[in-house]
């Protein structure tokens, strides 16, 4: 089985948001982009590590779990 790892970085991204009561407005606020712009990358699951880890430390995320 092949894991799309896009997918996965999505999906981690958008539960944390859950779990925090973060929303993209408030992402975007908090790391300092448009709106639109991250609603954009969180849905095309098209971005960095980089910025992955600096949208989880911006909604508070101390730990994740992969499954």
């Amino acid at each position: 089985m092949v894991t799309d790892w896009s997918e996965v970085a999505r999906n981690t991204l958008r539960a944390e948001m859950v779990r925090k009561g973060v929303t993209t407005a408030e992402l975007a606020r908090r790391i300092g982009e448009v709106e639109k712009t991250v609603a954009n990358k969180i849905s095309g699951g098209k971005f960095g590590a980089a910025w992955l880890l600096m949208c989880l430390a911006a909604i508070g995320a101390k730990r994740i779990e992969l499954d």
